[in-house]
């Protein structure tokens, strides 16, 4: 996470990380970001359902999310698009490819 965070601050994006889905959770009452990328295996409450609750909250429901995850398996990428995240993003992150994609959804 931290590389990322470090990664997109280097390229001029406002950023803010969690390590737990409780924290993001919370963040998100009082905030609403452009895009959210969300790590599917958080501890805790995880990725599958921090998507879930943001897309029956309006305030929530439009904000882009993208789904990172070192399951690369064909099946799971199919769940995690079924879930209806905005896009997939295998982990270990390409750097590049990483800002490219951001820029593209923003």
């Amino acid at each position: 996470m931290k590389l990322e965070l470090d990664l997109l601050q280097l390229s001029g994006f406002d950023v803010v990380g969690f390590t737990d889905g409780e924290s993001a959770l919370e963040a998100l009452k009082g905030a609403t970001p452009d895009l959210i990328l969300l790590d599917i295996g958080l501890p805790g409450i995880d990725g599958y359902e921090i998507q879930k609750k943001m897309k029956q909250d309006k305030r929530l429901s439009g904000i882009k999310i993208a789904a990172l995850s070192a399951s690369v398996m064909k099946e799971d990428q199919e769940k995690i698009r079924a879930a209806g995240f905005d896009i997939f993003m295998p982990k270990p992150i390409d750097t590049k490819a990483l800002v490219m994609k951001i820029r593209e959804i923003l």
